[in-house]
């Protein structure tokens, strides 16, 4: 018995054009892909699947990736077209003190789009202490940042429909010397 196979189409837009992108198609986890395809100058792009999906994962150069829910899963041959907010966002992250980037931050974004589930994704920032952010859904952006050496430092903020993108600066502030980790038992008794 052979499993079924779906061929699935479409196009990958932002800002009504095409863009060249690389298409993951996953079950209902971000942990499995079951199929990607490579777009076309023009955003097309078609792809074989062997599974139902839930997802499709949005890889644009230079990003993090983006992951799209479908309100329908796919199960048949279809045609899926993506349309990417047309904005673009992108965080720097610098020492508080001495306002010098930081490379190597770790990044993590969470995307709670309005009427859709959060999306998460992890970069890290570049020489520059600089990332780009995949593009964002109107709803909240919550961004945080943590080097080495460093506090973590987060920052919300609200996604419009109307927003073309920003930059996002959040300065981190270095560890305390000497800082200690007190562990507690669940009673809050001290552990030993």
């Amino acid at each position: 018995i052979e499993p079924p196979v779906f061929r699935v189409t479409g196009r990958v837009t932002q800002c009504d054009d095409g863009v060249r992108a690389t298409v993951g198609f996953l079950g209902d986890s971000a942990d499995y892909e079951f199929a990607e395809a490579e777009t076309e100058a023009d955003g097309r792009y078609a792809a074989l699947l062997f599974k139902p999906v839930a997802l499709a994962r949005v890889r644009l150069p230079g990003t993090a990736e983006f992951l799209e829910p479908m309100e329908r899963g796919i199960t048949s041959d279809t045609v899926h077209d993506i349309e990417l907010p047309c904005n673009a966002f992108s965080v720097r992250v610098t020492d508080h003190g001495s306002a010098t980037p930081i490379a190597g931050a770790r990044i993590r974004a969470l995307n709670r789009a309005e009427g859709a589930p959060g999306s998460t994704v992890e970069t890290r920032t570049d020489t520059e202490g600089m990332a780009r952010l995949n593009p964002q859904r109107p709803g909240w952006l919550t961004v945080t940042a943590e080097a080495d050496g460093y506090e973590s430092a987060s920052r919300k903020e609200q996604v419009l429909a109307s927003d073309k993108g920003r930059e996002l600066a959040i300065a981190l502030e270095p560890s305390r010397p000497g800082a200690q980790l007190a562990l507690a038992l669940a009673d809050s008794r001290p552990a030993a």
